[in-house]
């Protein structure tokens, strides 16, 4: 998976997406020489929604977004990510909305390789 467009110095991130007592789990990608996060996806779930907040420290530009999924029938962390990645300007070459973990973790590696870092995922659960 690649990254095909990326905008510089967007931040659509909506904080009301931000749930913070209902925290589940971040997907981070770290770099490997200065042992920072260079990205972070978190996920909130209420009730009928999966929330996704992302922040990418671009070498250029900070980046944050959010972006949310509802409904049934489909991998909504994988969909919340996707809208959030969305409203942020960036598209992959590979559509992960709904698509499961496994995109979430590509996604995520392929943000911190475009942004020129080499590293790897860490996933935390709330």
């Amino acid at each position: 998976m690649k990254v095909v467009t990326f905008q510089h110095g967007i931040n659509a991130l909506t904080i009301s997406h931000r749930k913070e007592k209902k925290y589940t789990k971040s997907i981070c990608f770290v770099d490997r020489e200065s042992i920072e996060k260079k990205v972070e996806a978190r996920i909130y779930w209420t009730d009928s929604r999966c929330y996704c907040c992302i922040w990418i420290q671009h070498p250029q530009a900070w980046v944050s977004s959010s972006g949310y999924a509802g409904g049934w029938g489909y991998h909504k962390e994988s969909a919340a990510l996707a809208d959030a990645l969305r409203n942020a300007g960036i598209e992959l070459s590979e559509d992960i909305s709904g698509r499961g973990e496994y995109a979430m973790d590509e996604a995520i590696l392929a943000l911190g390789r475009h942004c020129g870092f080499e590293g790897n995922i860490i996933k935390t659960h709330g």
